[in-house]
């Protein structure tokens, strides 16, 4: 696509082990476009968090990216030295990390680490750096910049906080920002005052946002399309409306299930029966067959392809393949 900002392609990211290299991301593809909002959804253990810190260069050891393609702006990321990568992370991609609290540094002041954001990657004086600090506190919606440019993080509740790594990872105006869980430990008022911050800024900004969650229901009201990940796999990929309306996945049909109704109900909550499996007990075949209500005999033992449905949605499912009765 012409407006293609972010292209990933056949990532694959391991974790060296004494029982031999264990992929937590598989084979993961994905786009997205300029001014685009895409979430990555899955439950705990998916490979979403993985992911994105693959794409900022920062996976931890043991682990790396053993294969794939991270092309932004048609520049290939993981071909790049490490000296290069940083003139990108934090001004061209940024992040918003999974615990504000724990991300902000506890003995320094608030505003000075949106000053030291600002001045690591753009030639500005202290003072011009406070400056933008003060405008960038008072964007992201906390009343009384002046006060809070001098408070701790612990000084401040989680959602400002929040706001705060926010106002940093928007410091040097990013074409991509990655919020992982950034609505994490909040409560559902703060949530949804962060989603729609996040919603406004990236309009405001003009730059494209991956907003990864476990909770469907958390991007269903601001995401133009969503990626569904499971066992360090995308299920199924597709437009917003599309994937709400019309889950082709089973998996996607039971997180969407598992969304709690406003309607007064005496029904037991529905969840998803199993866990995610641990990454040296991986199937050989569909990563959800031990959980899926639709398993057929052929999900044991082969693992289906992407297919590409006739509305733009992509789902990884026999249930879509082409070629299946060939095996049964």
């Amino acid at each position: 696509m012409s407006n293609c900002l972010l292209e990933v392609k056949d990532l694959v990211t391991a974790f060296t082990t004494s029982k031999g290299p264990l992929r937590a991301v598989d084979g993961v593809s994905f786009q997205v476009n300029s001014g685009e909002l895409i979430g990555v959804v899955g439950e705990s253990g998916s490979g979403k968090s993985l992911t994105s810190l693959s794409i900022m260069g920062l996976v931890p050891y043991p682990g790396k990216v053993v294969s794939g393609e991270i092309f932004f702006e048609g520049q290939d990321l993981l071909k790049l030295e490490e000296a290069e990568m940083v003139k990108i992370r934090g001004k061209n991609i940024a992040m918003i990390f999974q615990d504000s609290r724990v991300s902000l540094d506890p003995v320094c002041r608030c505003g000075e680490q949106i000053v030291e954001a600002i001045r690591t990657h753009e030639k500005a004086t202290r003072e011009e750096a406070r400056e933008r600090a003060l405008e960038l506190i008072g964007l992201v919606g906390i009343p009384n910049p002046a006060r809070c440019v001098n408070a701790y993080p612990h000084e401040l509740s989680g959602g400002m906080c929040q706001r705060i790594m926010i106002a940093i990872a928007l410091s040097c105006r990013p074409k991509l920002l990655i919020a992982d869980e950034p609505t994490t430990a909040l409560d559902v008022t703060v949530q949804a005052q962060i989603l729609e911050l996040l919603d406004k800024l990236r309009h405001d900004f003009d730059m494209s946002v991956i907003l990864i969650t476990h909770n469907l229901g958390v991007v269903a009201g601001v995401a133009d399309r969503i990626a569904v990940m499971y066992a360090g796999q995308i299920m199924e990929l597709g437009d917003i409306g599309e994937i709400l309306n019309h889950p082709m996945h089973p998996y996607t049909q039971g997180l969407i299930k598992s969304i709690p109704k406003l309607e007064v109900s005496s029904k037991r909550l529905y969840s998803i029966s199993g866990t995610v499996p641990a990454l040296d007990k991986m199937p050989s075949g569909c990563r959800f067959e031990q959980r899926c209500p639709e398993a057929m005999a052929l999900c044991a033992t082969v693992l289906p392809e992407m297919c590409v449905l006739s509305d733009g949605q992509y789902v990884c499912c026999h249930k879509y393949d082409t070629w299946r009765s060939a095996y049964e």
